[in-house]
């Protein structure tokens, strides 16, 4: 994201052509990392996947809060967990 922000608020002589072509190869670029981050991304891996995302904080509580009340259970514990295991160390 900061890369895209980088060539949105750069105010060089670029022509808007160039950076639209550079904006679109960022883009296309994050798109095939993602398909390859999450493609085929099975059940047993599914809850563990939502759990790193929420403790990395790239996506929010009120996200969570989408799915199901299991789901949501099993990662506000995991968290609390991890939050006790900082108070140790």
């Amino acid at each position: 994201m900061k890369k895209v922000e980088a060539l949105v608020d750069n105010n060089d002589e670029q022509e808007p052509k160039e950076r639209f072509w550079e904006l679109h190869d960022l883009f296309h670029d994050f798109g095939k990392h993602l398909t390859r981050r999450y493609d085929g991304l099975g059940g047993s891996q599914y809850a563990i996947t939502i759990l790193t995302l929420y403790l990395a904080k790239l996506i929010t509580k009120e996200d969570v809060e989408r799915f199901t009340s299991e789901i949501q259970e099993w990662i506000f514990y995991h968290e609390k967990m991890k939050e006790k295991e900082r108070e140790i160390i």
